[in-house]
């Protein structure tokens, strides 16, 4: 049976193949991750979710991007500010092949030395998957053992506040910035958000992701915050996830952001991605000061979309085609 779902990447390239009279091919009907770009003689595949989106990035510096805790290291090594943190394994996955004193119980020691509360997110994952603050030891540790389950490693952040950003950057230009809100609302009672909780816990486990546990000091904290009249988000800002929203979209990119992205791309040795980065200036023009939240060597173009930005997406493919097959 042919499968009617598209992936939103093989859905924007096969809208760029349409555009610029390329040849489009789906490879694998059943799943529509996989698809074949011709011009002439010549043919480029391109994937989704796991197989890269963007063949200029090389295998290396892709697979780099995927891991965090490599990633952070390099920024560091290049100058680029990161959130101070560390990464542990939280499980015994390929426990001969590491050495001590990075598991649960360092975990733990080190959070607690920090001073919490800290982010925790795994060290390989995407889509806002696992990506929570964390309150006390008890917190941390539940979380973590959670997220065992489906990763070997996390990476413990100190947790940063002031407005998101994301940068797209293709081969030492950065195309577009756009600012990252969380989708919030407010709620009359408790019961009401917590309604809310079980929709989005159900259509997460749809997609692959972690479900909200209604007892973790996130939620808790939430839930405390209801009678006091405020607006609500869950606080991860993924746009996959669909738990964000963009605005401001500009192509007018600021010279310490140009900048930023050359010394990203450096670093990482990446030709296409973007990144996630947060500073205290609430206007794009403004941005002065900043620190690097995450890097995503596979980025979507999907939001652009989302607000009538279709013209960009179709810019950015046409340009990657031109690198490819010109």
């Amino acid at each position: 049976m042919t499968n009617t779902f598209i992936p939103d990447q093989i859905e924007n390239i096969k809208m760029a193949c349409l555009e610029y009279g390329y040849q489009f091919e789906t490879v694998d009907e059943h799943s529509n991750y996989l698809c074949r770009v011709r011009k002439g003689e010549r043919f480029q595949l391109f994937g989704a979710s796991f197989i890269s989106s963007y063949p200029l990035n090389s295998a290396t510096s892709y697979n780099i991007s995927l891991d965090k805790a490599f990633t952070y290291k390099l920024l560091r090594d290049f100058g680029v500010p990161v959130p101070e943190g560390e990464y542990f394994f939280i499980n015994n996955q390929l426990l001969g092949l590491r050495s001590s004193g990075k598991d649960l119980k360092a975990a733990v020691k080190y959070a607690t030395d920090f001073g919490f509360p800290l982010m925790a997110k795994p060290i390989n994952g995407s889509r806002g998957n696992y990506v929570q603050p964390v309150y006390d030891p008890d917190d941390l540790k539940s979380h973590l053992g959670k997220m065992a389950q489906s990763f070997h490693a996390a990476v413990l952040q100190e947790l940063l506040s002031g407005i998101e950003y994301r940068a797209f950057v293709l081969d030492n230009e950065t195309k577009f910035i756009y600012k990252k809100s969380a989708l919030s609302r407010k709620y009359d009672s408790k019961q009401s958000f917590l309604n809310d909780l079980d929709e989005l816990n159900l259509k997460r486990k749809s997609t692959g992701l972690n479900q909200y546990d209604k007892e973790s000091g996130h939620i808790q904290r939430i839930l405390n915050r209801i009678n006091e009249n405020q607006s609500i988000d869950f606080g991860v800002l993924n746009i996959s996830s669909n738990q964000a929203e963009i605005s401001e979209v500009s192509i007018n990119i600021p010279a310490v952001i140009a900048d930023l992205g050359i010394k990203i791309a450096e670093a990482l040795q990446l030709r296409v991605f973007a990144y996630d980065f947060v500073s205290p200036q609430k206007k794009i023009e403004d941005l002065a000061s900043f620190c690097v939240l995450e890097v995503n060597g596979n980025p979507m173009l999907q939001a652009l979309k989302s607000v009538g930005r279709c013209d960009l997406v179709l810019e950015i493919w046409h340009e990657i085609f031109h690198k490819i097959f010109d």
